[in-house]
């Protein structure tokens, strides 16, 4: 079974995610909220990890070893800030 890690930053974010989860347990991950679920062949990790660029990087260094993960991903609010992006769209970091 793979493992999928999802980040965001705030609760509400992170409740997007894990609204469409069956059988979630919360835990903790060190500093974080952590929660987890089974989703079709994947394990689904949801982590709130805090505002800021440096939380998120702590978030997956709380992790351990990432490399058990087949993907790692962050979800959020930020495309709001780009008024070109609408609700679904997916915008990727080069």
């Amino acid at each position: 079974m793979e493992r999928i890690a999802i980040f965001a930053a705030l609760q509400w974010e992170c409740g997007a995610v894990v609204r469409h989860l069956r059988r979630v347990e919360r835990s903790r991950l060190g500093a974080f909220t952590l929660w987890r679920s089974r989703a079709a062949r994947h394990e689904v990790w949801v982590v709130k990890t805090g505002v800021g660029v440096q939380r998120a990087a702590a978030a997956v260094d709380a992790l351990g070893d990432a490399t058990r993960f087949a993907l790692l991903m962050s979800t959020g609010c930020a495309g709001g800030l780009a008024p070109e992006l609408r609700p679904g769209d997916l915008a990727l970091a080069t």
